[in-house]
């Protein structure tokens, strides 16, 4: 009887050290890195895409001015590095940077057809990663009558899975942010699907994700059973027949 009380006391004073670890709190480190393929309308000089520092085939510029691609506009697919938790949303693991630089950009095609391969890797905690395509139609380039990638949807996102210990990565979707360029005031934007661009501005295009924990119960379930079995040690206790001492 000793034996099984004392055991009951040991598992319960395990439970109370696992709640006072905070279930939301694994961390996850990771990052992605993007490149571009032509599909259609996109060929030199008028259009190309070239290597920068972020990698191999990863920015595609369109004919800016009348003297070849200087100044041009450009698509960017940027690397992204990121470190957090569970608990956290709304966090960005992909990014493309567009800056409108194309003022005159004679012969420039008005639609182009580019491929983005979005490549996400994480480190922690383990190892996984996921690639997923997206079939971008880059509407007109030039600054006028504005430029923007229509026929945008979430549905894109869903080659993006990942398999992480005790960690749900879910909620994929689309965000714009605005980025002054050339001292003008951006006035890029979001809506119906389509990422916008107006002359002389710049915005990116960022991929969110939420983090979330699973197979580990809430502290406050963990604190429930470590009272349970405490409770019943103590009772058990009570309950032990008292041995008389010889007199």
């Amino acid at each position: 009887m000793h034996n099984r009380t004392t055991r009951w006391i040991r598992i319960a004073a395990a439970l109370l050290a696992l709640a006072s670890v905070d279930a939301q709190a694994i961390a996850i480190y990771g990052a992605s890195s993007g490149s571009f393929v032509a599909t259609a309308n996109c060929a030199a000089p008028q259009c190309q895409i070239v290597n920068t520092a972020n990698g191999p085939n990863s920015q595609v510029q369109w004919l800016g001015g009348f003297w070849g691609l200087s100044g041009s506009s450009a698509l960017t697919a940027d690397p992204v590095h990121f470190g957090t938790s569970t608990g956290a949303s709304n966090v960005v693991i992909g990014e493309l940077t567009w800056v409108d630089n194309s003022i005159w950009g004679l012969g420039a095609p008005n639609t182009s057809g580019i491929d983005w391969l979005l490549n996400v890797a994480f480190t922690t905690p383990g190892s996984s990663s996921g690639v997923q395509l997206f079939n971008l139609s880059i509407a007109n380039p030039l600054p006028s009558p504005g430029s923007g990638t229509p026929g945008m949807s979430l549905s894109d996102l869903n080659g993006l899975s990942f398999s992480l210990a005790n960690v749900v990565v879910n909620d994929f979707r689309y965000s714009v942010i605005n980025l002054p360029a050339a001292g003008a005031a951006s006035n890029c934007r979001a809506g119906d699907y389509f990422w916008g661009w107006c002359g002389a501005s710049a915005g990116a295009l960022l991929i969110t994700a939420d983090f979330s924990s699973i197979g580990i119960p809430e502290p406050s379930l963990l604190l429930l059973l470590a009272a349970g079995l405490l409770g019943a040690g103590i009772v058990a206790i009570r309950h032990q027949p008292r041995v008389a001492r010889a007199r």
